[in-house]
């Protein structure tokens, strides 16, 4: 597996920040305090930046939550992250 050192925050501030329209906001806007995780909506991310944010000749990357050691099993295909270079 191949980790991508990011020197810069961005993708950190795409995922994080209080934006009501970016991805944690998105999640965390949709339940109220003690409702069930499986009332959920699936959530993706698409970012059209026009630099390359990760070591990649690709024009789109698409990233998702997996298991470290077994890359096969996925924590969740409701939250993805799209980024497409322009």
């Amino acid at each position: 597996m191949k980790l991508v050192p990011l020197t810069n925050d961005l993708a950190f501030k795409l995922l994080f920040n209080e934006d009501p329209k970016l991805l944690a906001s998105l999640i965390r806007k949709q339940l109220q305090e003690a409702e069930a995780y499986s009332l959920l909506k699936p959530v993706y991310q698409i970012n059209i930046l026009n630099f390359n944010l990760f070591p990649t000749d690709r024009y789109m990357s698409k990233y998702s939550l997996r298991e470290e050691e077994e890359p096969d099993i996925v924590l969740t295909k409701d939250l993805q992250m799209v980024y497409f270079l322009t």
